[in-house]
């Protein structure tokens, strides 16, 4: 048993070391010695041991066998001691059965370490019990909660876990006794952030510095904002921009002439609203070589004067990168700033994630690629982005991308960078006469549009890429590019048969997109829509293109094809059993996600009334475009969907508090909703003040 004795260890047992730190062939022995002298062997003459010597040899042979087998019998006396010990008032008591408990105190329960050399007891001497998880402290959100989870659509309350940045419950009330803070938003509507599943992120940033002509009606006004621009700059930098609309002055290009004085020599390249189309200055021309000699680029047009043959400064497609080529990149610094001015832009707006699909195609073919390494990860590794950003690459840089993922998966660590897409183009756009149609536009016989992907590379990349794990994006505008990508589509969904449960999975996350869908060659197109959409095909509508495409749509294309049920039809794809999802395309038009969902929702109305004559009241058409513009947009967004789009648990508390509900009134003012905060993570990222808006984020990292 333990006792006291004249040889302390920590002041406790008296045990001697010489025991306890022998070989065990050894310990019988030494316990021994220990305990008691030798006995001396009796004379010849003494025969029989006296009474007293018997007992001294008795007892010594006790102590040698007690010493031999404490290590065993340690359990056992502990249990008995404890039996028969009365316990002190308020002590814990020794487990029953073996439990191991100690005359001195060592015990399983005691947290203590034994001393040096004590025999071991079960449980005891070891690290203490792990402490008790700590309370998880949770901030329960309350207001006129719409969730977008046709689960539970609407509630008074959530439950949002700053550790983890996730909504744990909806609805209810917090347990009694729990550890948590209050944030009453009263009567405000609270939507899951919007998922912007079209943006061209770092472009438009860059666009707000830059000149911005979207509001541009007449060729005064045009060369005044340009002239505003230009005197900010230094003598060679480049007047960048543009996103202006001829239609906004009655159609009409403009050319070189307009801008030439107002940049005051300064080359400048000013992009149309669609991207398919710039306006250069002189300036421009003359850096980059591009005169009356320069042929036209494969898959590209420089518009030239009839009487001159001189370039009037208008440039088609890949007839851009006869002058972007010239203009000196922007730094990773600078590319870093424009990423946080494009998240301050997008927060103030409700957006919380976003899908950028990367440069125009006419920028160099490395600048997506570099955007990604030079710029998200950096600032994803600093926890430095401020919402959600899952990034594309080109379709042709596959391989590399497929590499990364397979060596870091689809998600940086914190949950604010995804990657995973590659993006190619069919075609070009309706304003620039380039988005490829099956019959000629209007009024211009011969002019169809163009076709920038071969279709068998087109063909061959997207099933390599698939195959890979990755989802592919295709932009197509025109009804024949919509119907081809279809084709392509429909060929990869084929291939997938040998992959096993790559077909499931690759449905599951619409792995396959039709970036645009805006025209399509009539019901059948919207049925195949419907019957692809098992093997994970989806369509990305812009609704604020409707707005700005409107007025050309009668003159380029004319009758029926200018109709609700071949342009901007996504509802009929919808109705189709057709996968459907929102996207803004900035900075080709203003990110204004609640001017989309207002659009979205009349032509929800528009279209139902076409196909059938039924009326779709304006609040189920209201709920169904936010649907479209969250839930939906987060099914469509890959990895980063299984996150995002929806207040329910184990989703990332991503939500902006509005003023007043857009479904309120019938939705008359659901354009032009007030966000008053936006949240990501369940931390306020705009719209409180101080350092929280947009600065550094990161979130914390996922479970």
């Amino acid at each position: 048993m333990c006792a006291p004795g004249a040889a302390p260890i920590n002041g406790a047992h008296g045990i001697s070391t010489a025991v306890l730190d022998a070989p065990p062939s050894a310990t019988m022995g030494a316990a021994a010695r220990a305990v008691a002298p030798p006995f001396k062997k009796s004379s010849k003459t003494d025969k029989r041991m006296t009474p007293t010597g018997r007992a001294l040899m008795a007892l010594s042979l006790a102590i040698a066998v007690i010493a031999a087998f404490w290590p065993q019998l340690v359990p056992h006396l502990g249990a008995l001691h404890a039996a028969l010990a009365p316990a002190a008032p308020g002590a814990a008591q020794a487990p029953r059965g073996g439990g191991g408990g100690c005359p001195l105190g060592y015990t399983s329960a005691s947290g203590a370490a034994l001393p040096a050399g004590h025999p071991p007891v079960p449980g005891a001497g070891l690290a203490p019990p792990p402490a008790a998880a700590p309370v998880r402290r949770l901030t329960w959100v309350r207001g006129d909660i719409w969730t977008g989870d046709a689960a539970a659509p609407r509630a008074r309350a959530m439950a949002v876990d700053l550790e983890s940045g996730e909504v744990v419950q909806i609805g209810g009330e917090p347990a009694q006794g729990a550890a948590y803070d209050l944030v009453d938003f009263g009567d405000a509507f609270i939507m899951p952030g919007i998922v912007d599943n079209h943006v061209h992120f770092i472009p438009g940033g860059l666009s707000l510095a830059g000149v911005d002509l979207r509001r541009a009606a007449s060729r005064d006004e045009f060369a005044a904002a340009v002239a505003a621009t230009a005197e900010k700059l230094g003598p060679e930098e480049w007047v960048l921009g543009g996103f202006w609309d001829d239609n906004q002055w009655g159609g009409g290009l403009p050319n070189a002439t307009w801008i030439d004085a107002a940049t005051g020599g300064r080359p400048a390249m000013l992009m149309r609203m669609d991207s398919h189309l710039a306006l250069a200055n002189s300036a421009a021309l003359e850096l980059a070589g591009v005169g009356a000699s320069t042929p036209d680029p494969a898959e590209g047009i420089v518009d030239r004067d009839p009487l001159t043959g001189l370039p009037t400064g208008i440039l088609r497609e890949n007839a851009m990168r006869l002058v972007s080529s010239v203009i000196p990149p922007p730094s990773s610094e600078r590319r870093r700033a424009a990423v946080l001015a494009a998240s301050r832009y997008a927060l103030s707006r409700g957006i919380t994630s976003v899908v950028d699909l990367g440069r125009s195609p006419f920028a160099e073919q490395s600048a997506s690629w570099a955007d990604l390494e030079e710029v998200y990860d950096p600032m994803a590794d600093a926890g430095q982005l401020p919402l959600r950003v899952y990034a594309f690459v080109p379709l042709d840089q596959w391989r590399p991308m497929a590499a990364r993922v397979a060596a870091t998966g689809y998600a940086h660590p914190r949950g604010r960078l995804f990657v995973g897409g590659v993006k190619e183009f069919a075609d070009g756009s309706l304003g620039s006469r380039t988005a490829l149609m099956r019959d000629d536009y209007a009024g211009e016989p011969g002019v169809r549009g163009v076709r920038m992907a071969p279709l068998e590379r087109l063909r061959r990349d997207a099933a390599a890429a698939d195959a890979a794990g990755l989802q592919i994006a295709v932009h197509a505008i025109g009804d024949q590019a919509v119907d081809e990508v279809l084709d392509v589509f429909e060929g990869v969904i084929a291939a997938r048969g040998a992959l096993g449960g790559r077909a499931a999975a690759a449905a599951a996350e619409c792995a396959l997109r039709v970036e645009h869908a805006q025209h399509i060659s009539g019901p059948a197109a919207a049925a195949r829509f419907g019957a692809l959409a098992a093997g994970g095909v989806a369509a990305i509508a812009n609704p604020q293109h409707l707005t700005t495409d409107a007025p050309m749509l009668g003159a380029r294309l004319g009758g029926d094809r200018a109709g609700p049920l071949r342009a901007f039809a996504w509802p009929a794809l919808a109705a189709a059993g057709g996968r459907v999802a929102a996207g803004s395309d900035w900075p080709v038009v203003d990110a204004r996600p609640f001017e989309s969902v207002a659009t979205a929702a009349a032509r929800t109305r528009e279209v139902a009334a076409a196909l059938t004559g039924d009326d779709v009241t304006a609040e189920a058409a209201l709920e169904a475009a936010l649907r479209l513009h969250t839930a939906d947009s987060a099914d469509a967004a890959f990895v980063m969907g299984a996150r995002v789009g929806r207040l329910s648990p184990g989703r990332r508390a991503d939500f902006a508090v509005l003023a007043r509900s857009p479904l309120a009134g019938g939705g008359a003012g659901a354009a032009s909703a007030e966000v008053v905060s936006t949240y990501v993570d369940g931390r306020c990222a705009f719209g409180c003040g101080g350092g929280g808006d947009a600065g550094a984020g990161g979130g914390p990292t996922p479970q």
